[in-house]
């Protein structure tokens, strides 16, 4: 474990000066009060600064170059560090804490990528390492003196390698913190490890970079929410300058600042820009008109068409059985065989076949009616005509009751219309 300089728990006093700031002992806690707690307040100003890839234990070329660029077009005020800082030799890192290798500017630096790295972070949520260099943190949001709004997150997406991974639930945070703010616009600076998915869409792709294998939709997600005017990336080990991008879609939404996004190469590359400097204005400090100025490069934003960035972290739909289009369907059918289905199964059964008493029936026996009315029929009922047909019937059937009873071998019988629907005569039997 690497014993870290001057480590202690450290809070921002809502009574103290810079100076007391620039003197304390401190580390990041991981507190909610992320704007008050934050290490980074130890410095003031962010407006000129330095932007490396992965260092990965090369320390010495680093640090000469940054010493060297900063006498030639300096001062700078920090120096960030993407990608993967520490590396297997371990050489360079005891160089740094003893004097040998100087840091003169001060030194932020992301997660580790790999596990046999986490050993050089004593606290995984963020702390000073030594004098004049600080670890951010997992992932977060802190505020320069001048205003400057810088976010960060570090790890890769489904890492196997060990180290720090990408969470939804850390990216969510960020965007709820930064949410709460009413007059919220976006972000000044995005610092991640790993490169956005689809991030070359509408633009050119860098010699060596591979779109569909590369890069992570979580990256792009964050980039799309928090809409950063500058985001650096580094593990790729290229340099690509992408153009700018726009943030609004054109003539639906209103315009927004654009967002430029750097890759930068990793530390000692012979052939690919590694170091980048640039001078920022906050976005709090600049009127509107000229914050929303449109190069004239500009394209649409690689993320805002692509559902997988969009949906990112959302729960899976289950899949639902398919259903197809009725080509022959006509307007009003399904209503019609819905009615005529209801009225089918709702109907009573029909008298049995054949029906000598039924008017349709081709079995009717015409001369046995003596009548037709408007509700009923009056009909002369013989018994030898249905001795047969009630056979086995219920004793308690109207019919078979009556002429059971009264011995009769010819009833008169006033027979509602109902009957030739339901086969049944009411109870009111009437002899003559």
């Amino acid at each position: 474990m690497v014993e870290p300089h001057n480590l202690s728990p450290w809070k921002k006093s809502k009574k103290g000066t810079d100076k007391d700031i620039a003197r304390s002992p401190m580390t990041y806690s991981g507190s909610d009060e992320l704007e008050e707690s934050h290490p980074a307040y130890k410095y003031i100003n962010y407006n000129s600064l330095l932007v490396c890839g992965d260092a990965e234990g090369n320390f010495k070329t680093l640090f000469q170059r940054v010493s060297k660029v900063s006498n030639a077009t300096g001062p700078y005020d920090a120096l960030f560090c993407v990608g993967e800082f520490f590396g297997e030799d371990r050489s360079q890192w005891d160089d740094l804490r003893s004097g040998n290798i100087k840091i003169t500017i001060p030194t932020y630096i992301l997660g580790p990528l790999k596990a046999e790295m986490k050993t050089f972070f004593p606290d995984i949520k963020g702390c000073e390492l030594m004098k004049n260099m600080i670890y951010l943190g997992d992932s977060g949001v802190f505020t320069g003196a001048s205003g400057e709004k810088i976010a960060y997150m570090s790890g890769l997406e489904n890492n196997h390698y060990g180290g720090l991974s990408l969470a939804y639930d850390s990216i969510k945070a960020i965007e709820v913190l930064l949410g709460g703010d009413a007059g919220f616009r976006g972000v000044d600076i995005l610092f991640t490890s790993q490169w956005p998915k689809s991030i070359t869409n509408f633009a050119s792709v860098p010699p060596g970079f591979e779109p569909e294998a590369s890069g992570s939709p979580l990256v792009s997600r964050l980039a799309l929410k928090v809409k950063p005017r500058y985001h650096f990336a580094g593990v790729e080990d290229i340099f690509y300058q992408r153009l700018p991008y726009r943030n609004h879609r054109v003539l639906a939404e209103s315009q927004k600042h654009v967002t430029r996004f750097i890759g930068v190469a990793k530390v000692g590359n012979k052939s690919q820009k590694w170091l980048y400097a640039f001078n920022l204005t906050p976005m709090c400090k600049m009127d509107n008109s000229t914050l929303v100025e449109q190069p004239t490069d500009a394209t649409e934003s690689p993320y805002i068409n692509d559902e997988k960035i969009v949906n990112v972290g959302l729960p899976t739909k289950p899949e639902l059985n398919q259903f197809f289009y009725d080509t022959n369907y006509q307007p009003g059918e399904a209503g019609q065989q819905k009615k005529k289905r209801k009225y089918e199964e709702n109907r009573p059964p029909g008298p049995p076949s054949p029906c000598w008493f039924c008017l349709s029936s081709p079995d009717v026996d015409k001369h046995l009616i003596i009548s037709i009315g408007e509700h009923e029929l009056k009909l002369v009922v013989v018994w030898r005509k249905i001795a047969n047909a009630l056979g086995n019937a219920n004793e308690r059937d109207p019919i078979k009751r009556s002429l059971v009873q009264k011995d009769n071998s010819i009833v008169f019988y006033n027979l509602p219309f109902s009957f030739l629907l339901n086969a049944k005569i009411d109870n009111s039997v009437t002899d003559h």
